[in-house]
């Protein structure tokens, strides 16, 4: 009897509705968004450029091709190479502990 006490509430809650609630989100103008990587370890520095999007909107944005990426770093400039499907990139780097490193 006493689980059957117990059960009783989890089974409540298990059982409850859902509803699906749709916000009223203002829309935004896309944006670039950079997701950038350096990899001390393999001497490596990776970036996608795509656009944002809305809120519903389903996650696959817009790439960026074409683009003109460069890589500062302690001082030195090295431009990364085109991979396809907004996916730039460089190897061969050799950062140092205290290194600064900017992309433009």
């Amino acid at each position: 009897m006493k689980s059957l006490l117990f059960l009783l509430p989890l089974l409540l809650l298990l059982a409850a509705c859902e509803e699906v609630i749709q916000l009223d989100l203002d829309s935004a103008g896309p944006h670039l968004v950079a997701e950038a990587n350096l990899d001390a370890t393999h001497g490596t520095c990776t970036l996608k450029l795509t656009r944002s999007g809305d809120f519903y909107q389903n996650n696959t944005f817009e790439t960026i091709e074409g683009a003109q990426a460069v890589l500062r770093l302690a001082g030195a400039e090295y431009a990364l190479s085109e991979e396809g499907n907004g996916l730039y990139g460089l190897s061969g780097l050799t950062p140092q502990p205290g290194d600064t490193a900017a992309l433009r």
